[in-house]
């Protein structure tokens, strides 16, 4: 092979440079344009870096799977059509991944961990293929383009749109306006007062605290207002409506709310009751008198339908609404003499409403037996709540959503596109076929709060499945497919299976695996080992003292913060042993890391790119305490790669005598500052090899 440093047609404010084809370098406020992609070394992908300023990093015209790293500043970052990773950093930027399925983060806190919680308001476009998307805080505006997406808004007023494609939203904190587009749509608004528009396709929409509005479009939705005075639309289709929160009211969720229902064109069905919790049975709306009702505005007789629990079809009532009152049908639950309004029917006399038989009393879902624990669905699309003991939940075929609550469940979808949303306790979900959307823990607090532990076990079987598993220590699987795993707190067991998978760790000691498929894993804080399995991986760790082996493939590995181990295994490897951002950020900080390059042509990555003016090595300033161990440099094919302005400064020697255990070879000094050891070759084998990159 031959040396890997050649010219890249490239704009730099107007002036070509010279780069190594596996990096790029931007000088201050710069840019990199790629014209044309390097027909030797661009299938194997490339990194970029910005700078903390304001920077224009342009691959369009390559068709690898590229990293962009934008930094601070307000930057525009745009790729062409591989699967590439596209980290943003700090500032109101502007992101166009193109066709590909890519991993986009718009807000990144360069501090060495996945902290996303740096503001900027930006702009992220996915374009062609399943992209996932981390908006991170700030107002900002993701598009999903065409494909599956997967879009979490996190903190800001954010317009999320999911345009084309069955996808899945996750607003978070903040007031956001979401559009689902066409597909079949999957989304929680999350806190604040949210605008949620499913659009075309069979949606499933839940709100969240807030007063949140939500419009089914067309198709056969499910929408969920959850906390708050919401303003529930189902559309055109025959859609499930339910204003409140679809927990238990016995487990201290009652609120005062006010929700307005209408249910559009189609045989609807409007949830006023909660199922049977045990020997126990609720309404939504319950014991706050006028404080406390639904409002359905549209409610067709011939073939709308009421639900409410069984146990309660002898205390109901109907009568003439209250002054004050919208004008309609009353509905009422007779206590002790005392009745208590829970909802009003506009438009409609008791006398229509009482001769319809359009009440349903009772689970609408017909094989379900409410109270024992024991649920059984069908090959239609159904809903499911379980009690707070220990359910077990067949769902079968159908697309379908299973609210577990409490104790320690065990839930099985089948074929069909599903959602679990399992509560507390040791849940084991095995969400069979379809794109399934799995949450291990939920907090029955009426907020998207994932804060409750159990330790649970989570397979997402065939299919392109997403994994939040919150807190406790989990086993997940996420089987055949392209899956998007975050595993959050806990020490956590993860294997992405088959497929191009997404894989955070979170906080806690992880054991991950890639398996097999061309993986990005980053792992979070903690002491974790990830394996990256068969194809082309990018594997990151973070502030902990990891062990990241690539396995087979091309692989990217970064230890980042820590003393880290790292074996890229066969394949042309790049290893990073520190944190890639520039040190002037004060990153800089003692590691030992173990770098193993294995078969192939690898490249040991020891030097920062340029940043402004300055350059500087990643081991820097900190003598014996802080250098990168080369176990098995390969004269003939590897390479060692440092800044090009620092050229000078670097020096070859013996190892130091006082560093004890370290095998013989070659040391590398940056002004007499020790930063490697390059094990088992001389020092001037090395000098001769010619298998330093400055760059």
């Amino acid at each position: 092979m031959a040396k890997p440093k050649t010219v890249i047609p490239q704009l730099l404010d107007e002036t070509s440079i010279s780069t190594n084809p596996y990096t790029g370098k931007v000088t201050s406020n710069g840019t990199i344009f790629i014209a044309t992609p390097n027909p030797i070394y661009a299938p194997t992908g490339e990194a970029f870096i910005g700078t903390p300023g304001n920077d224009k990093i342009n691959t369009e015209a390559l068709t690898s799977n590229n990293v962009l790293f934008g930094l601070g500043g307000n930057d525009r970052l745009l790729s062409g059509i591989g699967n590439d990773v596209l980290v943003a950093g700090a500032g109101n930027d502007f992101v166009n991944a193109g066709d590909g399925n890519d991993l986009i983060f718009g807000d990144f806190n360069s501090n060495g961990d996945l902290d996303f919680g740096q503001e900027g308001n930006d702009t992220l476009n996915g374009g062609g293929g399943d992209d996932v998307f981390l908006g991170g805080a700030g107002n900002d505006i993701l598009n999903g383009g065409t494909g599956d997406d997967n879009i979490a808004g996190q903190d800001g007023n954010d317009a999320i749109n999911g345009n084309a494609g069955d996808d899945l939203f996750t607003g978070g904190l903040g007031n956001d306006t979401i559009r689902g587009g066409a597909g079949d749509d999957r989304g929680l608004a999350g806190p604040g007062d949210d605008l949620f528009y499913g659009g075309d396709g069979n949606d499933r929409l839940g709100g969240d605290t807030g007063d949140d509005t939500l419009y089914g479009g067309a198709g056969n939705d499910l929408l969920i207002g959850n906390v708050g005075n919401d303003l529930v639309s189902g559309g055109n289709g025959n859609d499930w409506i339910v204003g409140s929160n679809p927990y238990p009211p016995e487990l201290g969720l009652g609120l005062p709310e006010i929700d307005t229902l209408t249910g559009g064109s189609g045989s609807d069905i409007f949830f006023l009751g909660e199922f049977t919790i045990g020997q126990n049975t609720k309404v939504f709306y319950d014991k706050l008198g006028n404080q406390d009702y639904a409002l359905i505005t549209d409610f067709n007789v011939k073939k709308d339908f009421i639900q409410l629990p069984e146990s309660l079809q002898t205390i109901i009532g109907l009568g003439p609404t209250a002054a004050g009152l919208p004008k309609g049908t009353a509905i009422y639950a007779n206590r002790n003499g005392v009745n208590d309004l829970i909802a009003i029917v506009a438009g409609v006399t008791p006398q229509q409403l009482g001769s319809s038989g359009r009440f349903i009393f009772g689970n609408p879902t017909p094989n379900s037996t409410p109270g024992t624990g024991v649920f059984t669905g069908s090959d239609a699309s159904e809903g499911f709540i379980g009690t707070p003991g220990n359910d077990t939940i067949f769902t079968l075929g159908g697309n379908n959503t299973t609210f577990a609550l409490d104790g320690d469940d065990r839930l099985f979808g089948g074929a069909g596109n599903d959602d679990f949303i399992s509560g507390a306790g040791n849940d084991f979900v095995d969400a069979g076929a379809g794109n399934d959307l799995i949450f291990g823990d939920f907090d029955l607090n009426g907020d998207l709060d994932f804060g409750v532990e159990g330790n649970d076990t989570l397979l997402g079987g065939a299919g392109n499945d997403v994994f939040f598993a919150g807190g406790g220590n989990d086993l997940i699987d996420g089987g055949i497919g392209n899956d998007d795993i975050a595993a959050q707190d806990g020490n956590d067991t993860i294997n992405g299976g088959e497929g191009n998978d997404n894989i955070l760790g979170g906080s806690g000691t992880d054991l991950i695996y890639g398996d097999a498929g061309n993986d990005k894993v980053f792992a979070g804080s903690g002491n974790d080992i990830l394996y990256g399995g068969d194809g082309a991986d990018r594997l990151g760790g973070d502030t902990g003292d990891d062990k990241i082996f690539g396995e087979s493939g091309n692989d990217i590995l970064i230890g980042n913060l820590g003393s880290d181990t790292l074996s890229g295994g066969d394949g042309n490897d790049r290893l990073f042993g520190s944190n890639p951002f520039p040190p002037e950020l004060g990153l800089g900080k003692p590691e030992i890391d173990i770098l193993t390059g294995g078969s192939g042509s690898d490249i040991f990555f020891l030097g920062e790119f340029t940043v402004g003016k300055d350059s500087a090595v990643y081991y820097d300033k900190l003598g014996n305490q802080d250098y990168a161990l080369i176990t098995d440099f390969n004269l003939k094919e590897d390479f060692i790669q440092l800044p090009e302005d620092i050229q000078i400064t670097i020096g070859l020697g013996p190892v130091p005598a006082d560093l004890t255990g370290v095998p013989q070879g070659a040391g590398i000094y940056s002004n007499n500052d020790l930063i490697a050891v390059v094990a088992g070759v001389g020092p001037q084998q090395l000098a001769a090899s010619g298998h330093f990159l400055f760059v």
